[in-house]
């Protein structure tokens, strides 16, 4: 039997996700959710791996990185993004996804390996972290990637990386 389950965004929700589908030039909405959750897998395996992440800006300044901390970085447009998102909530409609079983499953292993609470909650601070990597993307910063050797890779939201076991 397949399971489902739907999640309805509220129109503040919907308008973030149409202001991070206009800026990747996604299809539709689901594919912003399903990219951001395939992004936040990377990241949070990546973390549990040992890697460490940063962006690094156009001077070479390097800022830290976590997929548990909200991101506090000096180039972060995020109220811009906020305020399209605010304006177009007044016309946006309420709207329900319905997920198929092998994305509860991702929703579910990232619930619990991210430590929170719900899957709905899951799917919010993935959506947040993905709007977060676009905005770094956007202002011409790059993210990395360092792993135990110390190697540095940049990292792509858009390109799901291939983790070694």
């Amino acid at each position: 039997m397949t399971r489902r389950t739907s999640f309805t965004f509220s129109p503040e929700g919907m308008a973030q996700i149409n202001a991070i589908r206009q800026r990747v030039h996604a299809a539709d909405a689901g594919d912003v959710i399903r990219t951001s959750l395939t992004a936040y897998d990377d990241l949070v395996s990546l973390a549990a791996r040992g890697y460490q992440m940063f962006i690094r800006d156009a001077e070479g300044a390097k800022w830290p990185y976590s997929p548990y901390v909200k991101l506090s970085y000096p180039g972060l447009k995020r109220e811009e993004i906020n305020a399209e998102a605010e304006a177009a909530a007044k016309t946006t409609k309420a709207e329900t996804f319905f997920f198929s079983g092998d994305i509860i499953t991702k929703i579910e292993s990232l619930k619990k390996r991210s430590h929170l609470s719900s899957q709905v909650m899951t799917v919010r601070v993935a959506l947040s972290a993905f709007k977060e990597l676009v905005l770094v993307l956007e202002a011409g910063d790059t993210f990395y990637l360092r792993d135990a050797d110390g190697v540095e890779t940049p990292y792509n939201p858009f390109q799901p990386v291939a983790i070694a076991a």
